[in-house]
């Protein structure tokens, strides 16, 4: 309003010649259109890190201290139902500039590792092009000045590799280099720059306080810490140099991603309270930072509330993000400002690195003062894919021709709280691809056939801590796939269901309960996956004229050897297929038997010491897909099997009463792996044993309650151990 007020001054010379009071009043009505139209809202996206639901005060019952965000969103509109369309940094960064779902990436690393024809392996491989039309470019070309702050981790992926660095025109120094070292600290003043010039490169106008992705990617030790101030700082510069133009800022935050901000060493919070302020993503600066009250009074306005003080760093966040809005207040900004809080995705209970709603679901509010109805709530389905359709709408900016995007303008419903964006949502990571709605949630886990092939043929997999897989983990990245296997049971089940009002933390798969919801929600995934261009998933991209896709997952495992001589057939079939041959024999290539619907298949007694082979062909109205040749050799007798594999072990004493236990009743033919884990399920200790009985030294485990897993080739049995 004030800068209408500065423009109607100009026209005051020409309001005197005005003959009467209508036309003056028709005048006025004319020029506050004119200026209500023509503004621009200035956007502000702050983009956390790792941050979950645990970690704001709001959505927390208030289990931590974050005011300001609890502010934002009590004068604005919280989202309950808000998504990713996927659980890692760079896709979920991805997304949100371009309105698009990662597998959709057309980078050329990207097309190298998942060339066209091929499925995706989506994590942390997607990227932006320099040609490619974003939230940035294309405000940018619409008046806008945009700016870019804090961590990127979606622009050329290959400048984290040291190895690349010279490539890149950076300057390499070791890990274990003094920050404060001059050339040191030159040489990281230097880099800083190249991170900077690559940024303005993809479309942004202002590029500060840059962190390529994560803080250890620095390739320092003194430099693996947060500096929360250095990056807000930046903002804040921004925010007044464009302060007379309508702006776009991209702020992204290194908290909470590790470096953990609650993690001690030596009594000190090391990556965040007691590190030090003055090492910063360009080196030293030697600067203080009036904007925000000191580390130490954070953490004791936050003892203060009553909290504990390892969870101080919540407040520290939101104490950067309150230095952001007071800077809009002090420049009259606010009420030509929008302003949206989310985290790049979730990570209780390591929802982070699967589809499951604790990584895809997270916080998000809009702040706008004046447009926005204060305390607003929007239960609807929204996803990251809406930000570019809506924030162009919002800034009257038509979607440049030829771009095509996966979201829905959510204008409408910030301007009156209610309606419909969506009535389903998709997911992808790894190998999987999900679907939701507001009541159920389906999972499908499909292995590229040449991974299927190393399944079926029963090779294991090297897992993070070195234990032995079955399967493989979703994700390339093995420590984001360990813990999320470990804290999610069904994490592996090739086809999940969940009931979202009876299990919202999805632990049971609820899948053969309900056929019907399964078919509705497969023809979903099936849709979204459609769309996908010469990317195929399993079966769920065949189109109405394909056969089925080929049967997988044999059970008895292909080269299986002892198995039962009682043995019932079992195989994995997309729901395509409508019956199976069924071929089965001693010869190779197996006898056909007959034609079923059923999935299971009963050969009756088999022979000991004898070698089977069979093969199941798909059929459905379009044709016959042949299936591979499996085979698995028989036990000698039932008897024999018993007694040198069964396990059946034992425990003693349990409970412990000090920190030595016997193991007995183990296999004596077979390698034994032995697991330990404690109550949360992580992985503690490893043993690798032949004999039948085994005295383990459990000095290193403290008292509770932990479960012990014995693993040979062909059984895996869990019992409980309590230490007392």
């Amino acid at each position: 309003m004030k800068s209408l007020i500065r423009g109607f001054s100009a026209y005051l010379p020409a309001l005197l010649n005005l003959r009467n009071v209508r036309n003056f009043l028709l005048f006025l009505c004319l020029l506050l259109t004119s200026s209500l139209s023509g503004q621009k809202p200035n956007i502000v996206i702050i983009f956390s890190d790792d941050q979950s639901f645990n970690s704001i005060g709001y959505t927390s019952n208030g289990a931590v201290y974050t005011p300001t965000i609890d502010m934002l969103a009590r004068n604005g509109m919280a989202f309950t139902n808000a998504h990713h369309p996927v659980t890692v940094c760079s896709p979920s960064r991805y997304s949100l500039l371009t309105g698009k779902f990662s597998g959709r990436c057309e980078g050329e690393a990207y097309l190298a590792k998942f060339p066209l024809g091929t499925p995706t392996r989506t994590e942390n491989s997607c990227e932006l092009t320099l040609t490619e039309q974003h939230l940035g470019t294309i405000l940018k070309e619409n008046g806008y000045k945009t700016g870019f702050v804090g961590k990127s981790h979606i622009m050329e992926h290959g400048i984290l590799s040291l190895s690349n660095w010279p490539s890149y025109g950076l300057q390499t120094y070791a890990q274990g280099d003094d920050p404060y070292d001059p050339a040191v600290d030159a040489k990281m003043k230097h880099n800083h720059d190249v991170y900077q010039s690559i940024v303005r490169s993809y479309g942004f106008d202002y590029a500060d306080g840059i962190y390529m992705a994560n803080v250890k990617e620095l390739r320092n030790d003194a430099l693996n810490i947060h500096n929360l101030e250095w990056t807000v700082a930046k903002a804040r510069e921004f925010i007044e140099q464009e302060k007379d133009n309508p702006f776009f800022l991209f702020f992204n935050t290194t908290l909470h991603h590790g470096p953990a901000p609650w993690g001690k060493k030596d009594g000190k919070y090391w990556s965040s309270f007691d590190a030090d302020p003055k090492l910063t993503g360009e080196g030293v600066v030697d600067t203080t930072w009036d904007f925000m009250p000191s580390r130490q009074e954070i953490q004791d306005k936050y003892v203060a509330e009553g909290l504990p003080e390892k969870d101080a760093y919540a407040l520290l966040l939101d104490e950067g993000i309150k230095a952001i809005y007071d800077k809009i207040v002090e420049l009259n900004l606010d009420e030509n400002t929008l302003i949206i809080f989310m985290p790049d995705h979730g990570s209780y209970r390591h929802g982070k690195a699967t589809l499951h709603d604790y990584g895809l679901k997270v916080p998000m509010l809009m702040h706008w003062k004046g447009t926005i109805t204060a305390g607003s709530v929007y239960s609807g389905l929204v996803q990251t894919v809406d930000f570019l359709p809506t924030l162009l709408d919002l800034a009257g900016i038509e979607q440049p021709a030829g771009l095509e995007t996966d979201g829905m303008s959510l204008k409408s419903i910030i301007e009156t709280g209610s309606g419909e964006a969506h009535t389903s949502l998709f997911g992808e990571l790894g190998y999987s691809r999900a679907v939701k709605t507001k009541d159920w949630k389906y999972i499908a886990v499909r292995y590229p056939e040449d991974v299927q092939d190393e399944i079926d043929r029963g090779e294991t997999y090297v897992g993070f801590t070195g234990d032995i897989l079955d399967y493989p983990y979703l994700t390339q990245n093995k420590h984001l796939g360990h813990y999320a296997s470990l804290r999610n049971p069904n994490y592996f089940d090739l086809d999940q269901l969940y009931d979202l009002n009876a299990d919202s933390a999805e632990t049971v798969n609820i899948l053969d309960q309900h056929p019907e919801v399964v078919a509705q929600m497969r023809e979903l995934l099936s849709d979204y996956l459609q769309s996908f261009e010469n990317r195929p998933f399993g079966e769920f991209t065949l189109t109405e004229t394909d056969p089925p896709k080929r049967a997988h997952t044999p059970v008895p495992l292909k080269g299986a050897t002892n198995t039962d001589v009682e043995q019932t057939l079992k195989w994995t079939s997309e729901y395509k297929a409508t019956s199976h041959d069924i071929y089965f024999g001693t010869s190779n290539p197996p006898p056909f038997i007959k034609n079923q619907e059923a999935g299971t298949f009963d050969p009756g007694p088999l022979e000991g010491s004898t070698t089977f082979y069979w093969r199941i062909d798909e059929k459905n109205a379009n044709g016959t897909t042949t299936g591979d040749v499996w085979s698995f050799k028989t036990e000698s007798t039932l008897a024999e099997k018993a007694s040198y594999f069964m396990i059946d072990f034992q425990i003693s004493p349990n409970p412990a009463p000090g920190k030595y236990i016997t193991l007995t009743g183990l296999s004596g033919e077979e390698q034994n792996q032995i697991h330990i884990y404690n109550i949360t399920g992580e992985l503690t200790t490893v043993y690798l044993v032949e004999e039948t009985k085994i005295y383990l030294d459990l000095s290193n485990l403290n008292k509770g309650v932990y479960f012990i897993q014995v693993i040979n080739n062909l059984y895996r049995q869990t019992r409980k151990l309590i230490i007392i």
